[in-house]
């Protein structure tokens, strides 16, 4: 039988562990390669994102944010995906870089002739990820417990990170198209 565990210290630890995560992100995320990113993405024909597992679910959350902000957003593997080309823009992520199904997605996009732009949302560089793309979003979290002092589990610093760059993202377009909150009613679904 294991010891009685404070559940509620626990999650306030973990949940001040990642406050702290974002606070540092913040402070060390590349701002100048985010601004020219979020010009590529209100630039862009459409914007195309693709993750695994965990990944999967922040690119579902990105896309619908991005979507909110009127662009054109398309999940590859979902029923609205397009074609991929050169107006495109397509976002990998994948916290190691080498998850094999979005290494595969970016060879393809790569190998597609006319392909657009893809871009990396990593917390490693160089990875197999990073290589194939014309511009990489560092996301400095970690995405592996590296000690006993780790509280959140697993992906979960990047996960949050990576998910908080997207809507840092999603903001800075807002100010380039001089759009605020009210006209994100416009982009929203009416029947959900």
């Amino acid at each position: 039988m294991s010891a009685a565990v404070d559940g509620g210290a626990v999650g306030r630890a973990v949940m001040l562990e990642l406050a702290g995560t974002l606070e540092r992100v913040a402070g060390e995320l590349d701002w100048s390669r985010a601004e020219a990113l979020a010009a590529r993405l209100d630039g862009a024909r459409r914007v195309l994102l693709f993750g695994a597992g965990r990944s999967r679910g922040i690119a579902l959350a990105m896309g619908q944010r991005f979507g909110h902000v009127g662009l054109d957003v398309a999940l590859i593997g979902e029923g609205g995906n397009r074609r991929f080309d050169r107006r495109d823009v397509l976002i990998l992520i994948s916290a190691s870089g080498t998850t094999r199904s979005t290494v595969v997605t970016g060879e393809l996009a790569r190998e597609a002739p006319d392909g657009g732009a893809i871009v990396a949302f990593t917390a490693t560089d160089p990875s197999p990820v990073a290589d194939l793309a014309d511009d990489v979003l560092l996301v400095p979290a970690r995405f592996r417990s590296t000690g006993p002092a780790d509280l959140a589990a697993f992906t979960a610093p990047f996960d949050l990170a990576a998910l908080v760059c997207g809507e840092a993202l999603a903001k800075m377009v807002m100010e380039r198209r001089g759009m605020d909150d009210a006209d994100i009613e416009l982009h929203r679904p009416n029947v959900e």
